[in-house]
């Protein structure tokens, strides 16, 4: 065939495709459609009412970026130990009475290697760093999350606020 030929063919497909989308977008919205009543005798007085389905939504009040480390351990069966000596038993329990203690964070400067952490003691805030002590209470290591320091020879974990 001619290349002539081909393109004839071609731009009559071309006006059939474009008629047929003129046709559809133009032509057929402006047609009138038939009445409502021509589908039956609707009562437009009756309305449908559904039902809506409600449920009330219980929340857990746990919040699980605060977990503590106990409960993430697996609990493990305590192992009786038994008191070879009568003076292990007659030893007089201390009674060790620890300072109120709450942890806000650490700051770390590039200068120093050591972790200045605060903290308040008995009310009073203080910044100390690491191996210093307050009011008997010495900061051996600061963390992110927690502190550990030693009150009489005694170490405790402080979490923090």
């Amino acid at each position: 065939m001619d290349k002539r030929y081909i393109n004839g063919i071609l731009i009559v497909f071309l006006m059939a495709i474009w008629g047929s989308v003129i046709y559809k977008y133009f032509v057929k919205k402006t047609m009138v459609l038939p009445d409502d009543n021509a589908y039956g005798n609707v009562n437009p007085t009756v309305h449908h009412t559904i039902a809506k389905d409600t449920f009330t939504l219980v929340l857990n009040d746990r919040d699980p970026f605060r977990a503590s480390r106990r409960s993430m351990r697996v609990n493990k069966p305590l192992q009786s130990k038994k008191v070879a000596t009568a003076a292990k038993r007659n030893k007089p329990i201390k009674s060790l009475v620890w300072p109120r203690i709450e942890y806000y964070g650490f700051v770390k400067s590039t200068q120093n290697q050591t972790k200045m952490a605060l903290i308040k003691v008995n009310g009073r805030l203080h910044r100390k760093r690491e191996k210093e002590t307050v009011d008997e209470l010495r900061i051996l290591k600061a963390y992110g999350d927690s502190i550990t320091v030693s009150f009489n020879e005694d170490e405790k974990t402080i979490k923090r606020k």
